[in-house]
């Protein structure tokens, strides 16, 4: 019996740390899943920068992008993206990115123009509804356009 892997490709930016990978090591161990993993070149986590460091393991395949905007959590913008979804050709992706994200705007843009059947799933901890109480930061205009796409073009899994 041949088993079909699944690609999956998650998108994290503090996973720029080795050490805070062991998740994606664990699903990598699973023979039914591939799994890539998709991070910054750097990231700057409080006010220290961190460049990504390498994978030891050869069953996560590590992707590096520069990121456009600095190191704003809801403003990153993957350079590499596009790049990597036509090369990877994932079944899932697993964005660690809110709805308002313009990451997550950038992902939905990816499988509408590149794959349309590839499924997204977001992890955030968002806990407050910001459509009501407003998106508290300078260009909110822009995060909540990404949160009525996100809403409208539906990722499959949040």
């Amino acid at each position: 019996m041949t088993i079909v892997r699944k690609r999956i490709l998650v998108i994290d930016n503090l996973a720029v740390e080795s050490s805070r990978r062991q998740v994606y090591r664990l699903l990598a161990q699973r023979p039914e899943f591939e799994v890539h993993l998709l991070v910054p070149q750097r990231w700057k986590e409080t006010t220290v920068e961190i460049a990504c460091e390498d994978e030891p393991s050869h069953q996560v395949h590590l992707h590096r992008s520069n990121i456009l905007f600095g190191y704003r959590n809801h403003r990153v913008v993957y350079a590499g993206l596009f790049r990597i979804i036509t090369k990877v050709h994932p079944d899932f992706v697993l964005a660690v990115h809110a709805p308002e994200n313009y990451a997550t705007l950038q992902l939905l843009t990816a499988r509408k123009l590149l794959l349309p059947s590839m499924k997204i799933g977001l992890f955030a901890s968002r806990n407050i509804d910001l459509t009501s109480v407003g998106f508290p930061y300078k260009l909110s205009f822009l995060s909540s356009t990404c949160d009525w796409v996100t809403a409208r073009f539906k990722v499959d899994v949040v």
